[in-house]
């Protein structure tokens, strides 16, 4: 005769034989009650128990986790020693929705682990069962199948980069980072997972990794007007060991250093004007905030000379705050402080010099100084040493005077010549 005895210590249900030499009296009643009382344990032949009732005790995930790494093998563990015949594929199984997953089963100890053929699905839900065909070594079955389920996390992505996949004129000196959509596993991301190539080559750098965003700064300066290839291997994981679906990857391009292309004064320029304003122009467009006096420098010698430095277009300006002396070599400077709009400075200080004239004298004029019997309808003259400033060539500037009357008349300009 076959009864079912119920476990009030484990919860489970637990099948036994009542031998035939034994009736049903009432010393095996007051026995049934006291186990009864006393749970499904293991006892003497005589009460017709097999053994102690099998039941899972916990699972690795546990019932309702979260974040999953898809990599997972799903285990459960029993209270006691189970038959290791009957803990297998058709008694441990996996499935996502109505479709069963593939893999193999263990066991050792009191632990079954599932192990799937492939990575679980992310950001999905998965059921095990262990089924009540589950058997410790007496044949003492699950009295019921035990479910549960769990969740996977979201695949990690990449979802941005600086510089962004396809940038151009990239700073030499940008500290490329990669951001994700879930924290990561720093141990993760390395050398080997994060590769910074020019061409074939690798390029050396330090990677760091904080919140949720990677960097790679390049042991030296990126090379100008390069292409850069950056890979974000799958092998990278969350901190749920979740891995990237694929590769991620993703380029930039470093643009052209900026270079002084004229000066005025050109380089090596003779008799430049005491009133001058030096300029540089660039080959393309700078940062103003680095067009300054600590850039853009004027000397005399040794002597920085003071004045004033603007930016406007591709042209820096500098103006002396006095006029420059005659007769002087005078030196302009633009440093390396000097940087393009994305940050790329000149490859190396830019120097030239030139040198200014002697002051413009009168060499001649017409009628000379003291001479008489000039004609009454003379037109007078006077002759520079060098070429004048037509504009500065007028009537307040070139005079003539009878007594202390001024003489009326019209000033021009031409040559070297003034005529009135």
């Amino acid at each position: 005769m076959k009864k079912n005895h119920f476990s009030s210590e484990t919860g489970a249900l637990c099948t036994y034989n009542k031998l035939s030499k034994f009736y049903y009296n009432k010393w095996i009643i007051a026995s049934l009650a006291f186990l009864l009382f006393m749970g499904c344990k293991k006892v003497v032949e005589e009460t017709g128990l097999v053994g102690t009732c099998p039941v899972v005790v916990s699972t690795d995930p546990a019932n309702g986790a979260l974040n999953v790494s898809t990599n997972k093998k799903i285990s459960a563990t029993f209270n006691e020693a189970m038959d290791p015949l009957t803990i297998n594929e058709t008694t441990f199984v996996l499935k996502q929705g109505g479709n069963q997953v593939f893999g193999a089963v263990t066991y050792s100890g009191v632990t079954a682990v599932f192990s799937p053929a492939s990575p679980l699905l992310a950001n999905t839900v998965y059921t095990g069962t262990i089924t009540g065909a589950s058997k410790d070594p007496a044949k003492n079955a699950l009295p019921l199948n035990y479910v549960w389920s769990f969740n996977t996390g979201a695949i990690p992505t990449v979802v941005s980069t600086d510089p962004g996949n396809g940038s151009i004129e990239v700073p030499l000196s940008k500290v490329v980072a990669i951001t994700f959509s879930t924290a990561m596993d720093p141990t993760t991301i390395n050398s080997n997972s994060l590769i910074v190539k020019n061409g074939t080559l690798v390029v050396p750098g330090a990677i760091s990794y904080s919140g949720m965003v990677a960097s790679f700064t390049p042991t030296t300066a990126l090379l100008a007007t390069t292409l850069y290839n950056i890979t974000v291997n799958n092998s990278v994981k969350d901190v749920s060991g979740n891995a990237m679906a694929s590769n991620y990857p993703f380029s930039f391009s470093t643009g052209a250093l900026p270079i002084v292309v004229s000066t005025d004064p050109a380089n090596l320029a003779i008799n430049v004007v005491l009133n001058k304003t030096v300029s540089a122009i660039f080959s393309k467009s700078m940062s103003a905030t680095t067009i300054n006096t600590t850039n853009f420098t004027l000397k005399q010698g040794s002597n920085i000379i003071l004045g004033v430095v603007s930016y406007s277009g591709r042209t820096a300006s500098f103006v002396p705050a006095v006029p420059l002396s005659i007769n002087t070599l005078y030196t302009g400077t633009i440093s390396t402080g000097a940087k393009d709009s994305s940050g790329n400075a000149l490859a190396a200080n830019y120097v030239w010099s030139f040198t200014t004239g002697n002051a413009p004298t009168v060499i001649t004029t017409d009628p000379t100084d003291g001479s008489i019997n000039v004609s009454v309808n003379k037109i007078i003259t006077a002759s520079f040493s060098t070429a004048m400033n037509a504009a500065t060539i007028t009537g307040t500037s070139f005079t003539i005077k009878q007594g202390t009357t001024l003489v009326a008349g019209a000033v021009s300009y031409s040559g070297t010549t003034a005529s009135f």
